[in-house]
């Protein structure tokens, strides 16, 4: 498959955009929206270089995908999130991007503030930090953290397109446990295992919020890592090293008083 190279922009660039988007309508910032920036640019290395054409295509898809929850009308939190998932599902199958490609935080820059300025606008309705639309942090970003979350928890289909069932099952505060550690998110088969045992059901306590066993669970690997090469080990033991320490946690919360907080 091609490298396909999508356009860059600067946050420089960019924060001239976004003053000028500041007010704007929905429908005024999607009249402005479009495939090409006077200031973007491309990576110097070899690939092709996205068209009007896929460009235009994947706008109009994201649209779409946010769409059946609720855009352009004021949505609630959960279509937000919902939204969120359907993105992601998006923009994984359509962009066609390696993570090479992905990691380019000036991409995802010239998608928020150039392609869909409008669908961030709609997703982080109110005073929002720069850092959805301008990336200086991926895991942060509007778009960005959404193509990763698909790419590092998704499966390739037999059909060639990615299934993002485990993706739906975990909430924004599951995503930002694993995310937002770089030392487990950017680590893909580390992020699935703990993903996949945080929702085994066998796994599960009735007495123990999710969200208190991923925080756990997840300060564990952390330790560990500096002794553990959790990545040399194959799927199958990666899981069940996963499992016995989410079971850990879940005895440990089941046998400590919840303090306020918590």
């Amino acid at each position: 498959m091609t490298l396909l190279l999508y356009p860059r922009l600067t946050p420089l660039a960019a924060r001239t955009g976004l003053t000028e988007h500041a007010g704007k309508t929905l429908a005024a910032l999607r009249r402005s929206a479009g495939p090409r920036h006077p200031d973007m640019y491309y990576a110097a290395t070899g690939g092709e270089p996205a068209s009007v054409e896929h460009l235009t295509r994947l706008a109009d898809k994201l649209r779409e995908s946010v769409a059946n929850q609720g855009y352009p009308d004021d949505g609630t939190d959960a279509a937000h999130i919902a939204a969120d998932r359907a993105l992601a599902s998006t923009m994984i199958d359509t962009m066609r991007l390696r993570p090479a490609e992905a990691a380019a935080k000036d991409l995802w820059t010239f998608l928020a503030i150039q392609l869909v300025p409008d669908v961030v606008a709609w997703r982080w309705q109110g005073p929002t930090s720069e850092q959805r639309w301008i990336c200086s942090d991926i895991t942060r970003h509007a778009l960005g953290r959404l193509w990763w979350q698909a790419y590092t928890l998704g499966t390739t289909t037999a059909d060639g397109s990615t299934d993002t069932a485990l993706l739906q099952r975990l909430s924004e505060s599951d995503l930002n446990q694993i995310f937002e550690r770089r030392a487990i998110g950017g680590r893909p088969a580390l992020a699935r295992a703990i993903a996949r045992a945080v929702t085994d059901p066998d796994l599960a306590s009735p007495h123990i919020a999710r969200r208190r066993v991923i925080r756990d669970v997840t300060k564990r690997v952390r330790r560990l890592l500096p002794f553990t090469l959790f990545l040399t080990l194959h799927d199958e033991r990666l899981q069940a090293r996963v499992d016995d320490l989410v079971r850990q946690s879940v005895k440990a919360l089941e046998q400590t008083p919840r303090t306020r907080g918590q």
